[in-house]
């Protein structure tokens, strides 16, 4: 089981900045060889954190919350090819056996970074009607660029929590192997630019199962859009259910090759896209993918 650590036992307060105790603590399970920091019951606000090998527990009632200030955060030196400078409330890099699991919410805080009374509507040379102007996306200057992010690691799980209000991808894994999502929330705000529920850039060895995600950009996604050299292959998907203003599942983009996915038993409702395939012809490859007892629901 390893060492045990509540944030609360080294001076962590609810409803205030934590960013410091809860670093110390996944530092010292760190150093111990492994081991849980336990997020406990409350709201605790926090700015970049960066996991090593560390299990992170929140209990019932647990509310890891993003800072609403960006000057919180710090860049972790990853050149992202879309997002550009990756910013993070968790990140991890060649860090193995995570665990992110339990009974509380990870709340992202999209309302801090954008202006939801603004919206980016499209020049089409046209008026458009207020119902329209409301679904267009909102404005924002800066943001939180990869909330969860993890690259070049290896035997992640993240099982049960709640993840909520993501300004940007939710999740991101990048270059990871052995990856388990099982029983996850994510509830985005639809109005949201490119908030991904789950991206997989170049990953393997992946079982997504039971997870109930509702966002404005794809829910689930394997792209190679970080390296186009590494694929995403060997993917499970199941018993999911799934809500998008763009596509819930969607396999490859560009030049990306993706192969051995099967999904089954996934629920898609009130979405634009159930299940995309994309990719450059020439460039581009998505095979041996089984998409098996699938429903869609309007």
């Amino acid at each position: 089981m390893g060492k045990k650590i509540n944030i609360k036992d080294l001076g962590a307060r609810e409803n205030t900045l934590c960013t410091k105790e809860i670093q110390k603590a996944v530092d010292l399970i760190d150093e111990a060889g492994g081991g849980t920091v336990i997020i406990p019951s409350g709201v605790y606000l926090s700015g970049t954190i960066h996991l090593k090998n560390t299990s992170l527990y929140l209990e019932r009632g647990a509310v890891l919350k993003g800072s609403s200030n960006i000057n919180d955060y710090y860049e972790n030196g990853f050149l992202h090819n879309e997002m550009k400078k990756t910013i993070s409330l968790l990140y991890a890099e060649n860090q193995e056996n995570i665990n992110i699991y339990g009974e509380g919410s990870i709340d992202l805080s999209s309302d801090a970074f954008f202006d939801m009374a603004k919206r980016e509507v499209p020049d089409y040379g046209r008026e458009f009607s207020e119902e329209q102007i409301e679904e267009c996306t909102a404005t924002y200057q800066y943001r939180v660029t990869q909330p969860l992010f993890f690259n070049k690691c290896h035997h992640l799980c993240l099982k049960e929590i709640k993840i909520l209000n993501s300004p940007s991808w939710t999740v991101s894994f990048n270059d990871c192997t052995d990856i388990r999502v099982e029983a996850l929330y994510i509830n985005n705000d639809l109005r949201i630019p490119n908030d991904d529920g789950l991206h997989f850039c170049g990953c393997k060895e992946v079982f997504i199962h039971g997870c109930n995600i509702s966002c404005g950009d794809d829910c689930i996604a394997l792209t190679s859009v970080l390296d186009w050299e590494k694929p995403c292959e060997n993917f499970v998907i199941s018993d999911c259910i799934l809500r998008s203003c763009s596509k819930t599942i969607v396999l490859g983009y560009m030049h990306g090759i993706i192969r051995n996915v099967t999904i089954s038993n996934c629920i898609v409702k009130d979405s634009n896209r159930g299940f995309c395939i994309m990719c450059s012809s020439r460039t581009g490859l998505v095979e041996h993918v089984l998409v098996e007892c699938s429903c869609a629901i309007k």
